[in-house]
């Protein structure tokens, strides 16, 4: 956690994947037991996290594939591990970390930054729009696209493999989720018209290519978790299914969102609105879990904001509701967690919503806004 770390180092263990998966997975149950028989604990929440906290000892590991990543706030520590290390695996060091995952991770004032520049700067140039002009939103305000007025047809080759690479870059980019979104609908089957709207995504990119999230250091302990939540009602014009999108925010940082079709026909907005909350329930218990599992638990419930009285409503009074009485029975995990305390619900107007950047298309003002309210910044290397 950035709230809590000062360093992080950055290894490549390349004894463990140098003869394929079989090796590479008997590699990881070395790397495991090595761990655990240091005093890491493996997280039950998240496989690939290990955690050591003893004394005045605190280290945590990602683990992906071949990549690892340490971090821990007293520097010497990492260095005594880290030779440990070097002793029982073959070992390459990239030092600082600067880079994972194809993501820049900036050392800034105040904090750290993720962010992706130089990817967007290679999309701009493999699909020859480096001298497009920019544009101050991702998507036209109201657009609403459909299979049936798409224009001619248009390369779908072409066309998956720039939504595709669009759909990586929203691990650090929440404010084009939501038009990405869309233009996946079209995969299979895309047209001129949709095609505008993706070249449209990269000219807004082409103009807001510094933009990294910023998470600062410092702050208290356990940062306060909570969670932005909305719902379009029967938005898609092909399926008339409606949208959710989430956002939870760890202090003044966005650390997980989500835009997602509901999979049925809500018959409501009511019920649009509480399926979504329950969609934000199940990660918001993760999270908490997580956290937990890092030493930062959350000692009281965690805020889940919406701006639908009727759903608050709901999920708060566990009562009969002729107009909700055919809501399939998992939803009502909200109120359940709700009850335990574990959540808790509270009105937000839509104006004050953040969520409301992932289920529409806003105008500049409103987007803008929203979009700094993530933490979304510009940042140079």
């Amino acid at each position: 956690m950035v709230t809590c770390m000062k360093k992080c180092m950055f290894f490549s263990p390349v004894a463990l994947c140098r003869k394929g998966m079989k090796t590479r997975c008997a590699g990881y149950e070395k790397l495991h037991a090595y761990l655990v028989a240091h005093g890491f604990e493996n997280s039950p929440t998240e496989s690939t996290l290990y955690a050591k906290r003893a004394n005045d000892v605190l280290l945590i590991i990602v683990v992906y594939v071949d990549d690892m990543l340490l971090t821990g706030p007293i520097e010497k520590h990492i260095a005594d591990f880290k030779a440990d290390l070097h002793a029982s695996f073959e070992m390459c060091d990239l030092g600082h970390l600067h880079h994972y995952l194809g993501i820049q991770c900036m050392q800034v004032d105040g904090g750290m930054a993720l962010c992706q520049t130089k990817y967007i700067d290679t999309l701009l140039q493999r699909f020859g729009l480096e001298d497009c002009k920019p544009i101050a939103t991702s998507m036209e305000t109201g657009l609403r696209l459909s299979l049936h007025d798409a224009g001619d047809a248009f390369d779908a080759v072409l066309y998956q493999q720039a939504v595709g690479c669009l759909i990586y870059l929203c691990i650090t980019r929440p404010d084009i989720q939501f038009a990405v979104s869309q233009m996946s609908r079209f995969m299979h089957c895309p047209g001129v018209t949709h095609w505008k709207a993706v070249k449209r995504i990269f000219r807004y990119l082409s103009g807001t290519r510094l933009l990294g999230l910023f998470y600062p250091k410092g702050g208290s302990l356990p940062p306060d978790l909570h969670a932005f939540s909305d719902s379009d009602w029967a938005s898609c014009y092909d399926t008339r299914l409606s949208t959710s999108g989430f956002c939870f925010m760890l202090g003044s940082s966005c650390i997980s969102w989500l835009r997602k079709k509901q999979p049925t026909v809500a018959t409501s907005s009511c019920e649009a609105e509480y399926r979504e909350a329950f969609i934000a329930t199940v990660e918001c218990v993760w999270l908490r879990r997580l956290m937990a599992d890092l030493g930062v638990g959350q000692s009281s419930a965690t805020t889940i904001f919406t701006e639908s009285q009727s759903a608050l409503a709901v999920a708060r009074n566990p009562v009969f509701y002729a107009r909700t009485k055919h809501i399939e029975v998992h939803y009502h995990y909200v109120r359940e967690r709700f009850s335990a305390r574990e959540i808790s619900l509270a009105y937000v107007p839509t104006h004050e919503n953040i969520a409301d950047l992932f289920t529409k298309a806003l105008p500049r003002e409103k987007f803008e806004a929203f979009r700094k309210a993530l933490g979304l910044f510009p940042f140079v290397e």
